[in-house]
């Protein structure tokens, strides 16, 4: 009689040194690493430095590396290309067009000496969205792409109370809340073309609310004082998570114009709450959010924002609202890179 042979669960290596320190992709990689444990269809083993990956690569079908501007790294997906490792890179959109305007010049060095040889050699790589794809092949980089996003939280999402806490906005209003970062989150035109909009609709006010970042909230506070629909913008600066609540059950829609990002965290707190979103192309969160009835992609101009708040607000409803659990959710998510990762390895 034959003995019949059981395939072995394939193993995989997830590489981020900051995978415990929290905060941003640290607490996605490790809500994605946690999930995964708990699946029956692979194996997961969390790899936080080069030492720990030299004794462990030999064990593990797939290395999936998450950033891409780092040595530590590039000297992991080289040691796979050594070893004949398979190995996955997710880029978290640090390969966009603003992006890598950020010091250049080490970035071109980086990819021209071997980050391009390292992405081309890789089995796969991790992406958001079919945007992130397309700058991906500007930069002549060919490797087969896989399109998995980072889960939503619902858990985060906090009864709001009956007295209202921030007052003085009695407008409806879009909201956007965040760090305040001029470049990355796109303030230059989030202020410059909502100014645009105020000029021919008074239909609508704009609430900012974030942490300062290198001087986030001064610009704001400047712009304000030299346009004439100051009246009409809400600066709130930081606020606490019941006031931040308060305003997302309040806003008629988010919006969050960056100039790059990758899946950002409080548009993915909008879906939560079933808010529209308008936010650019550039967010890297979505290649549509219109067929679910979720908002509106846009250029990240002053003018595509403008034209964005006209459209959202003359669109009538007519489709509801897709539920962000059917895609969003993270057993949703974990359930699409498992099944990545069984392709990838083929076991």
């Amino acid at each position: 009689m034959k003995l019949s042979s059981v395939k072995s669960k394939p193993k995989i290596g997830l590489f981020y040194p900051d995978i415990d320190k929290g905060g941003g992709y640290p607490t996605d990689v490790l809500r994605l690493f946690n999930e995964l444990m708990q699946n029956e269809r692979i194996s997961v083993i969390k790899i936080k430095n080069l030492a720990q990956l030299s004794s462990e690569i030999q064990k593990i079908d797939c290395l999936h590396v998450f950033g891409f501007f780092s040595n530590h790294k590039a000297i992991a997906c080289l040691l796979c290309i050594l070893l004949g490792k398979k190995y996955v890179i997710s880029t978290f959109g640090q390969l966009l067009p603003a992006t890598m305007a950020i010091k250049s010049w080490k970035k071109n060095v980086f990819i021209s000496c071997y980050g391009r040889f390292i992405l081309n050699s890789a089995t796969k790589i991790h992406v958001f969205t079919d945007y992130e794809v397309q700058e991906l092949l500007k930069l002549k980089i060919t490797t087969a792409t896989f399109k998995c996003f980072f889960g939503i939280y619902p858990e985060n999402v906090q009864p709001t109370n009956e007295e209202k806490l921030i007052k003085g906005i009695e407008k409806p209003f879009l909201l956007f809340f965040g760090r305040l970062d001029i470049f990355q989150k796109g303030l230059d035109i989030l202020l410059e073309g909502f100014v645009k909009y105020a000029k021919s609709s008074a239909n609508i006010d704009l609430v900012i609310a974030g942490r300062d970042y290198k001087g986030g909230s001064d610009f704001i506070k400047n712009f304000s004082k030299k346009n004439p629909f100051s009246d009409r913008i809400h600066f709130l600066g930081e606020i606490t998570s019941a006031q931040k609540e308060e305003l997302y059950q309040s806003a008629q829609a988010i919006i969050y114009p960056c100039h790059f990002d990758g899946n950002p965290r409080p548009l993915r707190h909008a879906l939560c709450r079933k808010k529209r979103i308008l936010t650019t192309y550039q967010s890297n969160f979505a290649d549509c959010l219109e067929s679910k009835n979720w908002g509106f992609l846009f250029e990240d101009t002053s003018e595509a924002l403008a034209k964005a708040i006209v459209q959202f607000k003359a669109i009538k409803n007519i489709l509801s609202y897709e539920n962000p659990n059917d895609t969003r959710s993270w057993q949703h998510c974990t359930n699409q890179f498992e099944n990545a990762y069984l392709r990838i390895t083929n076991i």
